[in-house]
């Protein structure tokens, strides 16, 4: 039984974190966002929502199967880290889409993809076959990073960006 909440506990947190931030920006993607030049590589808006839903799912697994191996001080600083990338990650959504805070989102989204990779070497020590579901975060890391560094080059003269 305890395996079951553990295996709940895996992915409702992190579908559940996404989707409240979903609710505070899915009217700002609508907004202002679509007024943006976005890079070639950039997906449509229609799709961000089941693409991080994936990557929760997959987060879900490896969390999970972390969780599953012994407790060992390893594990609960992976498990720290973990969390501590969960809330930036949160907060990066609102930042960018519901303050309009483009550059310090895209500090606050290195901040992200430097806990990641950081997930992945420990999530790798713990359990190697992590890595297979935490990768494809950290490319979505690689994407956000460059596509935030785009948006501040070319953003519209009509919003107050931050600094």
């Amino acid at each position: 039984m305890a395996k079951f909440f553990k295996l709940l506990a895996s992915f409702i947190l992190p579908i559940a974190l996404g989707s409240i931030a979903g609710i505070f920006t899915t009217k700002e993607i609508t907004g202002w966002f679509v007024s943006l030049n976005k890079p070639s590589f950039n997906p449509p808006s229609y799709l961000f929502g089941g693409i991080w839903t994936a990557f929760y799912i997959l987060i879900g697994v490896s969390i999970f199967l972390i969780l599953s191996t012994c407790k060992t001080k390893l594990r609960q600083k992976a498990l720290v880290i973990f969390g501590i990338q969960l809330f930036f990650n949160f907060w990066w959504s609102i930042l960018f889409f519901t303050f309009l805070l483009v550059f310090l989102s895209v500090i606050e989204i290195l901040i992200v993809w430097f806990l990641i990779i950081y997930i992945i070497s420990l999530f790798k020590k713990i359990k190697t076959s992590c890595r297979v579901y935490t990768n494809p975060l950290f490319a979505s890391g690689n994407i956000c990073n460059y596509s935030k560094y785009f948006y501040l080059q070319i953003k519209p003269i009509r919003y107050n960006y931050d600094l």
